[in-house]
């Protein structure tokens, strides 16, 4: 029922050229078509865009739409189940985003975000903040700043178990590798 080369090229000519199909959901009055990116892992931040949705083929009009952040996808959304990518959740485990991490042999930023949160036992915490200078590629490295040494080192350990370079750059900021072996 779908012609995959024509969704195929709604995704590169319409989303970007990097991208391809990666996953179909079908509803009564729908097929839902989910894209990602074609070398990074779905919940890969390489691989994000923003404001760009799947795209539906809506079997009573035999018509293709790509969904997006600029209108009312209500309609749309509420056949889709909760659950759909969970095996892309991450909770807030060190398990959780440890297994994330080597699956897709990359640190998002969320996952940095999210052992300080787990380290300082907050969210927003002023206990710990985050940042990208200018002086490290941004794909590359963050740094982590953390006021309390014993929550430091236990960012730390977690950069050794995953095996992760890191650099202490002074009493409260460690830079962190997102990659391995640069």
């Amino acid at each position: 029922m779908i012609d995959e080369i024509l969704v195929q090229k709604m995704i590169e000519d319409e989303i970007h050229p990097d991208y391809t199909i990666f996953k179909y959901y079908e509803t009564d009055p729908y097929i839902f078509i989910f894209w990602k990116h074609k070398k990074y892992d779905k919940d890969d931040e390489r691989g994000k865009l923003i404001g760009v949705g799947p795209i539906v083929f809506d079997k009573s009009q035999k018509n293709y739409t790509i969904l997006g952040s600029g209108s009312n996808n209500a309609h749309y959304y509420k056949h889709l189940p909760d659950n759909l990518f969970d095996e892309y959740r991450i909770i807030n485990t060190f398990e959780s985003i440890k297994a994330g991490i080597v699956r897709r042999k990359y640190v998002n930023t969320d996952d940095v975000d999210r052992l300080c949160q787990i380290i300082t036992n907050g969210w927003a915490s002023v206990d710990f903040d985050m940042y990208y200078s200018k002086d490290y590629d941004v794909e590359i490295h963050i740094i982590a700043v953390l006021k309390n040494k014993e929550q430091q080192d236990i960012i730390i350990n977690f950069w050794n178990e995953i095996d992760y370079q890191y650099k202490v750059l002074n009493d409260m900021e460690i830079l962190l590798w997102k990659t391995k072996d640069e």
